[in-house]
């Protein structure tokens, strides 16, 4: 459930959904079935504190320090791995690439995104080839560092993102295709005897095992 929700926050975020479709989609008489979208990855997710009133933990000096030392490796090791990492995104900027290549590449997105709109009844065309290649093949010189050439891609919103590596087109969640309610998978339940044996089964079992 956390990371449904926090996928749909990031959508907001992002500017692709309305603060709005929140309350909609908690809006389960209008909307019983929740739209397909993916889990937000779990990566990011990081859970900073839970609290058991009733349960209060013992420590001592060795198990922290111990701790404290297993917890600061990790965080050097992975502070130094994102530190390089960075590093060489930052080298790639003075990297040559020619305006040919680079309109070309533009190019291909671009068209890719318009069919994928039009796919989805989006009429709303990225910007005019033309106008597209005006803007880079007519300054001077015929070729460009990276750096630049990821400028002239950020005004078509084009960024080099973990999920960019394909051009995608996004859908509003109130417009795709629903998952299955809870009232649809009790009548299919009901429906299929042989389903309603196991679940009949099951609850036998789990009553079983809170009695034992």
């Amino acid at each position: 459930q956390i990371r449904c929700i926090v996928h749909v926050l990031f959508l907001v975020g992002e500017g692709l959904e309305s603060p709005q479709v929140v309350k909609e989609l908690l809006d389960v008489t209008e909307n019983p079935g929740k739209p397909s979208y993916p889990l937000a990855p779990e990566r990011p997710l990081v859970l900073h504190h839970c609290g058991y009133p009733s349960l209060h933990f013992g420590y001592n000096v060795q198990n922290l320090w111990m701790t404290c030392c297993q917890l600061r490796s990790q965080w050097e090791e992975l502070v130094l791995a994102a530190a390089r990492v960075r590093s060489r995104i930052e080298s790639l900027s003075g990297a040559i690439v020619t305006k040919n290549d680079t309109f070309t590449f533009l190019q291909n997105r671009l068209i890719e995104r318009s069919k994928k709109k039009s796919k989805y009844g989006n009429n709303k065309v990225t910007p005019e080839l033309d106008e597209l290649k005006s803007d880079i093949l007519d300054h001077s010189g015929c070729t460009m560092n990276w750096g630049k050439a990821l400028e002239w891609m950020e005004k078509y919103q084009l960024r080099p993102e973990p999920d960019n590596e394909r051009e995608t087109v996004h859908i509003p969640l109130m417009e795709r295709s629903r998952g299955t309610t809870y009232e649809e998978k009790i009548e299919a339940l009901s429906n299929s005897k042989r389903r309603q044996q196991n679940y009949e089964e099951n609850i036998v079992k789990k009553r079983k095992t809170a009695e034992e």
